[in-house]
């Protein structure tokens, strides 16, 4: 599992080419940190993004839309 605020293009290509090439099962996971004054630090869970995911989008499951299910991971 690899946990981000988000996460680049670089990233989702790894994954992809990890998943594909060597059977491995990756998980992309956004948790981004807030700090709210003196308060101790909030964490927000976000969406996940599976390398099954993007599989399937760069297969052409998803070639009607610009991005797959989650793909807004890998916008930061």
């Amino acid at each position: 599992m690899l946990i981000s605020a988000g996460f680049g293009s670089e990233i989702a290509t790894t994954v992809l080419w990890l998943t594909t090439t060597d059977n491995l099962d990756i998980t992309c996971a956004r948790l981004v940190p807030h700090r709210v004054e003196d308060r101790p630090l909030l964490i927000s869970a976000g969406g996940v993004l599976t390398g099954d995911d993007l599989v399937e989008w760069f297969s052409g499951k998803f070639a009607d839309t610009k991005k797959p299910p989650n793909l807004e991971l890998l916008s930061r």
